[in-house]
């Protein structure tokens, strides 16, 4: 039974593993299956389908689209655009018209137009000056006045004076050596105004001295920054010789002896142009100090204690107020009266 076992080796398992595979019926057939018959389930033909053709699912496309096509999002044309055209929102509009058109503004427009004005002026039309040799006294003594008049005392410098005249200032110190010599200039010019109707000469010594007391007066108050002061100053000119020749005369005919006459003219003189002055002075203030100063006899005075001042208390409804003319025609007459009595009486 030994030896026939080993003459006759097994066969039957051995040969089947070795010709055959030694699987199950269920997965020979399965196998068989697989082997003759592409694979149809869905995960196969999708992987097949992966390897043979490009990706079909949503993101491969998209992907290969944004290779194969320029961005089609919004994000993406406005980029393209913005580098292929020019910008066309309002504020890159307005940034190229501004630099390609001058600037429209009513301001801007009023500005180029005020300075190209100005520089085709200034070649065009040099700044007038005065032509040489039309300066002299009078020419500048008149216009010193119209400036004080206008601006004040304050205002009376060669610098002001040569603008009036459209003139360079340097061109005034030819005539004035300084500004009192203009000063007593502008004292003549207020006699000038005095004398300017003339001076008639009458019988009626004391109506002569009215005539010219009045016209001073009014010359002063005229010009009042002026006459307020030069009543101490003498102008030594032409105007004011003639004032004085004429009061002079008028002293004579009166009756009086030469010494009491040069006597009662400087008095009389005196008198007229520090009252004229006075006045000048109330009219050149200003309006508030010069009605502080008038309302003061209506309220200050009035409210003073009867006691203390009874004089005051008793008369004052009667006292006129400064800026009365009547006050000037009064000290006048007393002025006047007085001289008169000066004269000799025959027989004395």
């Amino acid at each position: 039974m030994t030896a026939k076992a080993k003459a006759q080796p097994e066969t039957e398992p051995k040969a089947r593993s070795k010709g055959e595979t030694t699987a199950r019926p269920d997965a020979r057939e399965s196998k068989a299956r697989r082997d003759a018959e592409p694979e149809t389930r869905p995960n196969a033909e999708a992987n097949v389908q992966s390897k043979a053709e490009p990706e079909a699912r949503p993101s491969a496309e998209a992907n290969a689209q944004s290779k194969a096509e320029p961005e089609t999002r919004p994000s993406a044309e406005a980029n393209v655009q913005s580098k292929a055209e020019p910008e066309t929102r309002p504020n890159a509009e307005a940034n190229v018209q501004s630099k390609a058109e001058p600037e429209t503004r009513p301001n801007a427009e009023a500005r180029v137009q005020s300075k190209a004005e100005a520089r085709v002026q200034s070649k065009a039309e040099p700044k007038a000056r005065r032509a040489r040799g039309s300066l002299n006294q009078q020419v500048i003594a008149e216009a010193a006045m119209k400036v004080c008049d206008r601006d004040g005392i304050e205002a009376l410098t060669f610098e002001r004076i040569g603008r009036e005249l459209g003139a360079h200032p340097t061109a005034i110190y030819r005539h004035f050596r300084d500004k009192d010599e203009l000063l007593l200039a502008l004292t003549d010019e207020l006699h000038a105004d005095a004398t300017s109707d003339g001076l008639p000469t009458t019988d009626d010594w004391a109506e002569d001295l009215r005539f010219i007391a009045r016209r001073i007066h009014a010359a002063f108050l005229a010009h009042p920054h002026v006459g307020q002061l030069v009543a101490a100053r003498t102008a030594r000119r032409r105007h004011e010789f003639a004032v004085v020749e004429y009061i002079l005369g008028c002293m004579r005919r009166a009756g009086l002896p030469d010494p009491e006459a040069a006597r009662c003219y400087r008095v009389f003189a005196d008198f007229v142009l520090a009252y004229a002055s006075m006045d000048a002075a109330l009219l050149a203030l200003d309006a508030p100090k010069r009605e502080a100063d008038l309302r003061s006899w209506e309220v200050d005075y009035r409210s003073l204690p009867h006691d203390q001042y009874p004089n005051l208390a008793a008369l004052i409804d009667h006292i006129p107020s400064l800026d009365r003319p009547e006050n000037f025609e009064l000290a006048v007459d007393l002025m006047i009266t007085s001289i008169g009595t000066r004269v000799p009486t025959a027989g004395s």
